[in-house]
């Protein structure tokens, strides 16, 4: 019964996204996420981690001790429906418990009507504007920032150090729709294993947590980190949350080397939209890169290469289809749509940073 309860509840508020923002996401969503979130703050890494590993292994047993009772006993058929009703509804509940705490967040207001941004088709010419004002900015902060021995932006204090400065940056907004009191996000422990699904994080509905892969570059780790955030406060779509990461960060954080990885992260997907438009002044931009920001980014780019597996193909075309089963008609391509919520606000301000 869960199940179709559930998928008439996605239709219902497909077509009343008004509704969902103001009753289900500025309202039930926030006490439920919050009490979730308080339930798993007790550690520093992801119990949702441990929950995948324990549903992983409980799947082994019961696959086995099924095939075990069918081969021992006469009435095959019976055992069989009974294991697949059971296996149903366990889907049943996890996916209605998934709707419930999460999921009709992608039926809420976009955030370009929220913000009031004029987001439309840009031309050539303005999005090489605009990614021209961001390169500006990366190479006015990459020298207050700090280097490793290899000449590569490194983060002065630990990840560790940095996700636990996360909650206050979405505090310091005072902003209802942003600064909800949640535990920071927390390290995957097998982090290198998401490395190889090209996962920089994941948000876990069920337990409220913002898992951030602590392998991963220095880079675009805060980025990262508050990316995840973003779907904690209920921002679901994938553009969003990029988008709201580099807003966060950009007001309300003083902190230069949290600047510069939000800059590069929103320089990426930036640079990314133009060379698709053109080339050429694709060629242009990143010609204006200084030294600093050209080192960091070909070591980001090195450390991905080396994780250009079929295992990532696979988790990207299961994450594809992910996304546009639940209202992201782009897929994975709809990461890259917060370009233009950036340019909705370089429209407005300029990026008056």
């Amino acid at each position: 019964m869960l199940f179709p309860i559930s998928l008439i509840m996605i239709e219902i508020t497909k077509s009343n996204p008004n509704f969902i923002e103001q009753f289900y996401s500025l309202g039930i969503y926030i006490p439920i996420s919050k009490t979730l979130s308080s339930l798993t703050s007790f550690t520093d890494f992801s119990i949702f981690e441990l929950f995948v590993y324990s549903i992983v292994l409980f799947a082994i047993f019961y696959v086995i001790k099924t095939i075990i009772k069918v081969i021992k006993h006469k009435n095959k058929i019976f055992n069989l429906t009974k294991s697949a009703l059971t296996i149903c509804s366990i889907t049943s509940i996890l996916y209605f418990c998934f709707t419930i705490f999460w999921a009709l967040n992608y039926y809420r207001l976009p955030l370009k009507d929220v913000l009031d941004y004029d987001v439309r088709p840009s031309t050539t010419v303005e999005l090489k504007q605009m990614c021209d004002s961001l390169v500006q900015t990366a190479n006015k902060l990459r020298p207050l920032v700090s280097e490793d021995e290899n000449g590569v932006f490194k983060l002065t204090n630990k990840k560790q150090s940095a996700l636990s400065d996360v909650n206050n940056i979405f505090l310091s907004l005072n902003d209802n729709r942003f600064s909800i009191p949640y535990a920071n996000p927390k390290k995957v422990l097998l982090s290198k294993g998401l490395s190889n699904l090209n996962i920089t994080g994941i948000y876990s509905p069920f337990t409220s947590e913002a898992n951030v892969n602590m392998d991963i570059p220095d880079l675009k780790f805060m980025a990262t980190a508050c990316h995840e955030a973003a779907h904690q406060h209920g921002y679901a779509r994938e553009d969003e949350a990029n988008y709201i990461a580099w807003y966060a960060i950009m007001n309300a954080s003083d902190n230069i080397e949290y600047q510069y990885s939000a800059v590069i992260h929103a320089l990426v997907y930036s640079t990314n939209a133009l060379y698709g438009s053109s080339p050429e002044h694709f060629n242009e931009v990143i010609d204006k890169y200084s030294d600093g920001v050209k080192r960091d980014l070909n070591s980001h780019k090195i450390y991905w290469d080396a994780y250009d597996t079929k295992a990532a193909e696979v988790h990207e075309t299961v994450n594809n289809y992910y996304l546009k089963s639940n209202n992201q008609e782009d897929g994975v391509k709809s990461y890259g749509r917060m370009v233009d919520l950036l340019l909705g606000e370089f429209r407005t301000t300029g990026f008056e940073y």
